[in-house]
This record gives C-alpha cells, structure tokens and sequence, in this order.
C-alpha cells in the first residue's frame, strides 16, 4: 500500500489522542518508521497491525477505529488537493459512486503501483442503491474503512447522511467481495430516467469504422462479430472468436461474461490482449508462437504480470445494442509506463487513433 494512506491514519491518531499515544500504538504495532512517504509502498500488514494496537490502547472497538480512518481520509487527502478530484467526480452522490473506478485510474498516473478495487452500483431507487466492493486486499478491516470513506464525502461534498450497512460479504480465492446497501436521497436516479429521451441518429458504418478504430461487437455467446480497422491491424482478423480467449478483463473486477458486463455498463472497462502482439521485426520464432485450430498465430511466452509494452491493452465503455442483441465495446488503446517506441513494435502508429482520440496513458 502507499504511504499516504498510512499518514491520514498517523495524523489522525495523534490529532485525536496525542503524540504519547501514537508512540505506544507504533512500538506494540512494531512499526519501525516515525513517518511515512505518501508516495513509498509499505507492507500490507501495517494497517492491520496498527488497528490492532489501537484497540489495546485506545479503548475503542477495531469496527469504529477503521471507520474514523476512513472518514478522515476524505480530510486528509485536502493537503494534497485529491479533494478537488472527488468534488468533479458527479453532481450528487449516485454519480460519485458510479465513477469510483475512474477515480482510481486517474490516481495511477501518481501512484503506478496502485492496485486498485473495484465498485459498481445496481439496483437503484429514489431512496438509495446496491454498492458491490472488490478487493484483492484480503484483511476484512478495509469493508469499514470504505464505510466511514463513504460517509465522509457524501457528508462533506454532497450535504448528505449516507447509511451504509453491509448486506453480505465473502472471499473468493484472493477477492474480496463486500455487498453494501446505501440509503440516501438518490432523486437524482429518478430525474435521469425520467429526462432520458434517446432518439434515432443514423450513422453510417464507414463513419462509424473512423471514429472508433478500437471497437469490439460481441454477442451474448461472447463470440465477436466486428472489430475495428486499427484494431484488426494490430491483432490481425479475430471475428469469430470467442472474446474470452482473445481478451483477458483487467478491470472492473468481475467475471468476463455477459451477465456480469450487461449490469455494469456505466463503469469503465480495461481489456488486454492474452498473447504479447509481436511487430514484423520480431521474426517468427517458432519456439515463440504457435497455431490454433482457425489457423491463427499465437504467441505462448511472456506473461501480462511480465508485460513491457507487448500487450495492447484497451480502455473504454461497453454499450448494449439492442437493435444488435450485442455488446459493444467503444475504447481505445492504452500505453502504461512505456516509451512510445514500443506502440511500433507491434504496427500500431499514432494515425491509428481516432481523431478525437490521443494516446490514454
């Protein structure tokens, strides 16, 4: 975890109960530093160590000390100007939570090492919703973090009382999955689906092809019916496939099926290519590739965990097209910490990018 996460929690204790017992809560929680860098990673065991030590010496139940952090994290946070993020994250509160995620991925440009959860939002009324919480950070205290983090900003952005109660919480493998309900006043739900009036814009499909060069059209089978000009150029012609064995599903954190993207479609979606795509100049090394049964060349070697820039990697929004029976994937290529020279290596150049549409890094 990085280090600012651990320094609201540092302040917080020594606002709140005085230097002397942050002493006594770091020494029986055998933590070595006396500060921490916002920016450093430290060892996922310190929270929960210190929440420990906090519940020895400071008389409070751990539930109530892990709310407290994250309610004064949305504060902290303000000495680094996060604040003014979550304050242009949505108009009320309903559009904050359904932009978690983006928050998240804008936070990777300070913090790359961040591995982020995950939350989308379902069953939606005028009194409030469904928020599911995924997180490969296994130490159950962070379902209440959450809670008082939730809290705090729709007290101190929204002017409003959130109640949080958990419905349901379990771990699957290294996931974490927490199923709140949020009552408040969620009006805001209601006027959207009341104001929403879409209308027949026809498009013609060559227009279509230019603006979204990266797009993917799959059916309920998973099985991808089109894809787009720059995206075959890259990944040769994958109509036909099953969209699972081409793509992996970075983010959000859910299954990659239909089911589990048809709920989610208001949420930011990350693909990755399951084979490194290979430029021309990097020969055709048969120990590095091999054939499927369509006649397909697939590459076997490098992991995505070991990716330097040989997996493209796709970011964007899923639609359902119901004139189509078909999802419809609207992104655009990613490139995360790596020199551009890299997008060359596998035919993809700059022009390949929609007009509207820059290098997303």
């Amino acid at each position: 975890m990085y280090g600012i996460l651990l320094e609201s929690i540092v302040t917080f204790i020594k606002k709140t109960y005085g230097e002397e017992k942050w002493e006594l809560v770091r020494k029986t929680a055998r933590v070595d530093q006396e500060n921490f860098s916002a920016h450093q990673v430290y060892a996922e065991t310190l929270i929960p160590r210190i929440v420990d030590a906090c519940h020895a010496h400071l008389g409070q139940p751990k539930e109530d000390i892990l709310i407290s952090f994250g309610k004064t994290y949305v504060e902290f946070i303000s000495h680094y100007g996060y604040d003014k993020i979550l304050k242009v994250v949505g108009r009320n509160f309903r559009d904050f939570l359904n932009g978690l995620d983006n928050i998240h991925e804008y936070l990777r440009f300070s913090y790359p090492k961040l591995k982020p959860p995950s939350f989308f939002c379902e069953q939606e009324s005028r009194t409030g919703l469904i928020l599911h919480y995924r997180s490969r950070r296994r130490y159950d205290g962070y379902t209440q973090y959450v809670m008082g983090l939730l809290k705090a900003v729709g007290r101190a952005f929204y002017k409003q009382d959130i109640m949080v109660s958990i419905l349901k919480q379990e771990t699957t493998g290294n996931m974490v999955h927490v199923t709140f309900q949020l009552n408040f006043d969620n009006s805001a739900y209601q006027a959207k689906t009341v104001t929403e009036n879409p209308t027949n814009l026809p498009l013609r499909m060559d227009v279509f092809y230019d603006l979204f060069p990266f797009h993917i059209l799959f059916d309920r089978e998973m099985i991808i019916r089109s894809i787009g000009k720059s995206l075959r150029a890259t990944v040769d012609d994958i109509t036909g496939y099953d969209a699972t064995q081409v793509f992996s599903l970075k983010k959000p954190l859910i299954d990659f099926s239909w089911d589990a993207i048809a709920g989610r479609t208001n949420t930011m979606f990350e693909l990755a290519t399951i084979d490194p795509i290979r430029g021309k100049e990097d020969g055709d090394d048969e120990a590095y590739t091999w054939t499927d049964d369509k006649g397909k060349k697939r590459s076997s070697v490098v992991t995505q965990d070991e990716d330097n820039g040989t997996f493209l990697r796709l970011k964007g929004q899923m639609l359902f097209v119901k004139e189509w029976e078909s999802m419809l994937f609207l992104g655009t290529a990613v490139y995360v910490q790596y020199e551009v020279k890299s997008v060359f290596r596998f035919t993809l150049h700059l022009a390949d990018k929609s007009a509207h549409s820059w290098l997303s890094l």
